[in-house]
């Protein structure tokens, strides 16, 4: 990783804006100026020659104003007066005035190169990956980005010629690789850790079929019986039974005892009840 601080300058702006105005010059615009032009020195010098009839010193005030109208229009479309109009819009001359130019911090690494302004407290970061190129003019080192946007770095940051080609080829050489390995410099998401709930520290042996046990104990499962082929008797033991295993697996509820001993003898009552019955039954059909 290498750190480096350098303070723009005015020539460094005007340098930066030179290189754009002639980089967006448009020949169909001087082409239509000169059209417009000449449409108009054919029209109004035209005019005032049918109306001078051969008199020569009446056309001296219209080609005077011909040149005049040639001259601002030749004027405001220069690249000095759009040079001028940049700076003077874009805030630079304030600047300027108050001599307030921002130091930038430019760092390099491995994946990209991130550039601070302190003083506005703006951060610009770049992967090697999202430059296009680089170019080198005057003042300035251009880095093209993937979005058709420009970001420039003032020579002023390296001490010699030196440091200079060694930034330039170092940045070729990353820009070139990233272009193969696009890979190696993709921003890596991290993903936080979810934090785990007090008391949520089980381990997978407590897991079984879907369910928690909290106990080493497993519970017993009692297996269905078939009760169709016993008679009234044998039914009620078998629920007497099934009522007993319920009681012996809620231990910490008395009430639930009770009410299981309660319902146990209400059951053995009544089966005492039809056993008296059906032995009574039985006394008639022998005395039958």
């Amino acid at each position: 990783m290498r750190e480096l601080e350098y303070q723009l300058v005015k020539d460094d702006y005007k340098n930066w804006i030179h290189w754009n105005v002639l980089r967006n010059e448009s020949k169909k615009m001087k082409i239509f100026s000169l059209v417009i032009y000449v449409g108009f020195v054919v029209i109004y010098v035209g005019g005032s020659l049918n109306s001078a009839k051969g008199n020569m010193a009446a056309l001296i005030p219209a080609i005077g104003m011909a040149l005049l109208v040639g001259a601002a229009m030749f004027y405001t479309t220069s690249h000095h007066n759009q040079e001028r109009m940049i700076w003077k819009k874009s805030g630079l001359k304030r600047l300027e005035r108050n001599n307030n130019f921002p130091v930038v911090h430019l760092t390099l690494n491995d994946l990209g190169l991130v550039m601070e302004v302190p003083s506005e407290n703006v951060t610009k970061e770049y992967r090697y990956s999202e430059l296009f190129g680089i170019l080198e003019i005057e003042r300035l080192f251009l880095l093209e980005a993937n979005d058709k946007t420009w970001q420039f770095i003032a020579k002023s940051a390296f001490s010699s010629q030196e440091e200079m080609d060694e930034f330039k080829a170092f940045m070729e050489e990353k820009i070139a690789d990233a272009k193969e390995n696009p890979e190696k410099y993709e921003k890596k998401e991290e993903i936080p850790e979810e934090p785990q709930a007090a008391g949520s520290d089980v381990t997978d042996a407590s897991y079984e079929g879907g369910s928690a046990s909290g106990s080493d104990e497993e519970a017993e499962e009692i297996e269905p019986v078939d009760t169709s082929n016993m008679g009234k008797i044998g039914k009620m033991a078998h629920i007497m039974a099934a009522m007993a295993a319920d009681a012996e697996n809620e231990e910490d509820s008395e009430g639930t005892e009770e009410s299981t001993v309660d319902e146990a003898a209400e059951a053995a009552a009544e089966a005492g009840q039809e056993q008296e019955a059906v032995s009574a039954a039985e006394a008639d059909s022998r005395e039958l």
